[in-house]
């Protein structure tokens, strides 16, 4: 063989070589996202499932006691909620990033020190933030909301915020090996099942706030316990390891900071509207606000698997893979969240009414606001994890800063003169800015956006076609609940069918959809049990 030629064949071999290792093929893209669907499919039920049990834990509350001892209950678990992320030390998501990034270059003994070395930050940091909560409670209720009935709620919140902590660590721990079922178990469903049970119960006998208040706390400690037996039963701590503790913190910090600032766009303005108005107005505040939250509720379950997909695509430094599962995934996302916004916009009172009663009736423009406020990020596509992939988590911090900033003016500019309606004010545009300022990030550095023809159709002609519908139905029905119930479905279908009809939704997506559907019914096809796994070299 000539040597030029001998060369030749070596250098193609090689470069065949490096093309498999640094960037994946088409085929593994699409393994991917069906790994995000897979897992983000689990993970969003689950997300529905505690939405459903949160709403109800908060509806049983909401009408067992008076809507003054809602409102303290709202404000202390909001406080708390804000503390959760400033216990874990930012250790929740950088042990996702980089057990996935370890996990993609094959490094065991690395994957191992950011488990060991996580768990070493987040046991102390979440006890420090706890006995810090609880000294700080009684000078926080008598001298900042001037309420002392707030003081023992707030204190058995202290040890809340500890349980809360462990449950979502070892949650994000299995989630950098994409096992979603921690999470779904500890954090999610086991803790509210058992609140709703110890609440019915409570409500049976006509129970003090403060009871409530116990039996919620014990809740989640005990499910906290639970997930700490988990992890110690199916993770080995006998394998060699190197300490990550300085590389953990590097970029745990910077998330945490960016965390806690992320949900002061929305909590912030609870905390500076119960320094000037009652605790009737925070209840009215807190109900529309709590229902609002979940409207992203599908973009935050498929974010479970995205963030370590992305992340092992910056491993490989495949930037064309991460450019094409980003706008699929907000392409998607934007689908399933699209029908829960446009009745959240169009049928505020209806849901106000039916979720928590006449009382919150007169909360429905709070929602409409909020619902706004909460659809930008799903609506924008996923820039913030993206940025943690890319390992950009001082600069997301930035961001974080800069949007807590805006909350905190806007809220004290606004809330004096138009009372809770500024709050909702505030978090809308806080959560704007975040959103818009993240991805012109993202794009200027990487070229990632989700902005194309299919995008532009998805959010002009579903939108409009529903509310031609919603002008039809309330014609012949007016504002009630039978008109609410009835376009649930009409809505839902809409923008299903207007997806399929445009082709928004691809044909390989409607077979994989089809494919799952099939093989979930026990169908064959062509004389292959569906159920059972298809070999690698048959094409789907």
């Amino acid at each position: 063989m000539r040597p030029r030629l001998r060369d030749a064949i070596a250098l193609a071999r090689q470069r065949e070589i490096n093309s498999c290792h640094n960037r994946p093929r088409m085929g593994a893209r699409r393994s991917d996202m069906r790994a995000i669907a897979k897992h983000g499919a689990v993970n969003a039920t689950s997300e529905v499932t505690k939405a459903v049990l949160m709403a109800l834990t908060l509806l049983i509350l909401a009408r067992s006691v008076s809507k003054d001892d809602f409102g303290v209950f709202a404000l202390a678990q909001t406080l708390a909620l804000f503390l959760v992320p400033v216990g874990s030390f930012g250790m929740n998501r950088a042990a996702v990033r980089q057990i996935a990034y370890y996990k993609a270059l094959g490094d065991r003994e690395r994957i191992n020190g950011v488990v060991r070395s996580a768990i070493h930050i987040w046991v102390f940091s979440s006890m420090a933030i706890s006995i810090v909560f609880f000294l700080i409670a009684a000078p926080l209720a008598t001298r900042f909301f001037s309420d002392s009935d707030l003081v023992p709620t707030l204190q058995l919140f202290s040890v809340y915020i500890a349980a809360s902590v462990v449950s979502r660590e070892v949650g994000a721990t299995f989630r950098g090996f994409r096992n979603v079922r921690p999470k779904v178990y500890f954090e999610d469903i086991v803790p509210r099942v058992m609140v709703i049970g110890g609440f019915l119960y409570l409500s049976s006998i006509g129970a003090p706030l403060l009871t409530y208040t116990v039996v919620y706390v014990s809740c989640f400690v005990t499910a906290a316990v639970l997930s700490m037996i988990y992890l110690f039963m199916n993770h080995s701590f006998y394998e060699p390891w190197v300490p990550l503790h300085y590389t953990m913190l590097a970029i745990g910090l910077p998330l945490m900071v960016q965390e806690v600032l992320f949900l002061s766009n929305s909590m912030l303005s609870v905390i500076i509207l119960a320094g000037y108005s009652d605790s009737a107005t925070v209840g009215s505040y807190a109900a529309a606000q709590k229902l609002a939250v979940k409207i992203p509720f599908i973009f935050t379950g498929m974010l479970f698997t995205f963030l370590p997909v992305l992340s092992a695509y910056k491993a490989r430094e495949n930037v064309k893979g991460m450019k094409t599962v980003y706008a699929r995934f907000t392409r998607w996302v934007i689908i399933i969240t699209m029908p829960a916004v446009l009745l959240g916009l169009l049928f505020p009172v209806e849901l106000m009414d039916l979720l928590y009663g006449p009382d919150y009736r007169s909360s429905w423009a709070l929602l409409m606001m909020l619902v706004i406020a909460h659809a930008w990020q799903p609506f924008l596509g996923p820039a913030g994890p993206t940025m943690i992939a890319l390992g950009q988590v001082r600069m997301l911090m930035a961001f974080a800063i800069t949007t807590a900033l805006i909350t905190v003016v806007v809220s004290v500019t606004l809330i004096p003169v138009y009372g809770a309606m500024g709050a909702a004010i505030a978090t809308n545009t806080a959560q704007c800015g975040y959103g818009l300022i993240s991805l012109a990030y993202v794009y200027h550095t990487t070229g990632i956006h989700p902005f194309n023809r299919d995008y532009v159709r998805l959010i002009v002609y579903p939108p409009a076609i529903c509310l031609l519908e919603y002008l039809a139905i309330t014609s012949l029905l007016g504002r009630t609940m039978l008109a609410l119930l009835v376009a649930i479905p009409v809505v839902i279908g809409t923008v299903l069918s207007l997806c399929l009809a445009l082709g928004i939704i691809t044909r390989s997506e409607r077979e994989i959809v089809f494919a799952k559907l099939k093989r979930m019914m026990g169908r064959t096809t062509g004389g292959v049990e569906t159920g059972t796994r298809v070999g690698r070299g048959r094409k789907r």
